[in-house]
């Protein structure tokens, strides 16, 4: 398999270029967002997260205790998929917040990404002006950097595209301030396609998850119709799964770093697990004709994880709790928070 980082850059090199090291690797928590107190630990434990009608709220690992995070940014859910990962048990990504008035040379709306904690805080993280991400972003390892996919415009088309890492600044409490004006690339391969309704070319991959320990990360190569894995210790890599027929997307990897979770679209979407070496293929969580069942998140053990259950042509949509091995699925929300295309979508889970 090609190597992926540009020659002669790894990711220690990356890290010490846009200053990542320097960040305690325990940040500061800060008071939890009025509801979702934390569950009573044998159903995953700690707090969920989860998006419903443009707004994020909390709730403990059986269902109960739901409430509004507070100061949701009006737009932030423009492109419709708020990122999945908790930054130190607080603050997550919510990718794609569009900046009114600004546009790309394709006419699409120039974007940032916010931040937003569960205590209410709203942080804009814009990007430069000739940067266009396309996939949500990731914290990185020690959360001390921002990676995402995206492309870069020069003289009206498209000069470069990959996975972008991006420095992150931080207040004395671990909360987040901004980004740094360093962003690095890791080498990508353009290709000829749309990607979203976006026109020129976009890079040879989409969504991607870091393993725990930081030294390597799955994405989605949607044109080669793989899942693969690049270690950033060693520059190699392996495909984990292939289907030239049916596409995958979104992988999460595991608190443990054992298993990786993601949507496998065999006519509906269907949550599947497999191992790091490609072994262990699993279809977790089956669909039917007009049921749809969607990834959604590790609990913090990775005993359990959550998934979007969406049923009967969207006339009711819920989110599951179920274990890791595919038992005891059970239903956490209640019809009055899911019905038609308004269905609630699990993000996070502390």
């Amino acid at each position: 398999m090609r190597r992926f980082w540009r020659q002669g850059i790894s990711l220690v090199a990356l890290a010490a270029a846009v200053g990542l090291w320097c960040l305690s690797p325990t940040l500061a928590r800060g008071p939890g967002g009025g509801g979702g107190g934390g569950g009573p630990g044998q159903n995953g434990g700690g707090v969920i997260y989860f998006y419903y009608q443009g707004d994020v709220y909390t709730m403990n690992d059986d269902g109960s205790g739901i409430a509004l995070v507070p100061r949701t940014p009006e737009g932030f859910s423009a492109h419709g998929v708020p990122s999945r990962q908790l930054h130190a048990g607080k603050r997550w990504f919510l990718s794609y917040y569009p900046v009114p008035g600004e546009f790309y040379p394709d006419g699409n709306p120039r974007d940032q990404f916010v931040a937003l904690s569960d205590g209410g805080d709203v942080v804009p993280l814009p990007l430069p002006a000739d940067l266009d991400p396309l996939g949500d972003p990731r914290w990185g390892v020690g959360d001390g950097f921002l990676s995402w996919v995206g492309r870069r415009w020069g003289s009206g088309t498209v000069v470069e595209g990959g996975l972008y890492i991006t420095g992150l600044t931080f207040d004395d409490q671990g909360g987040v301030n901004g980004v740094t004006s360093s962003t690095l690339l890791v080498d990508f391969p353009l290709v000829v396609t749309e990607y979203s309704g976006r026109s020129g070319l976009v890079p040879d991959i989409v969504s991607h998850d870091w393993s725990p320990n930081g030294t390597k990360f799955v994405f989605e190569n949607d044109a080669r119709d793989t899942l693969a894995i690049h270690n950033v210790q060693t520059g190699g890599g392996q495909v984990i799964f292939a289907d030239p027929v049916q596409p995958m997307n979104t992988p999460l990897w595991s608190p443990a770093g054992d298993r990786i979770m993601f949507n496998y679209f065999t006519g509906w979407n269907q949550v599947t697990l497999i191992n790091p070496d490609g072994s262990g293929l699993k279809k977790l969580v089956g669909s039917a004709p007009s049921w749809s069942r969607t990834a959604g998140v590790w609990s913090p053990t990775g005993s359990h994880l959550l998934y979007q259950h969406r049923d009967h042509f969207y006339q009711d949509s819920y989110i599951v709790r179920v274990k890791a091995n595919g038992s005891d699925p059970t239903r956490v929300t209640g019809k009055d928070l899911g019905w038609g295309f308004s269905y609630p979508r699990p993000m996070g889970w502390r």
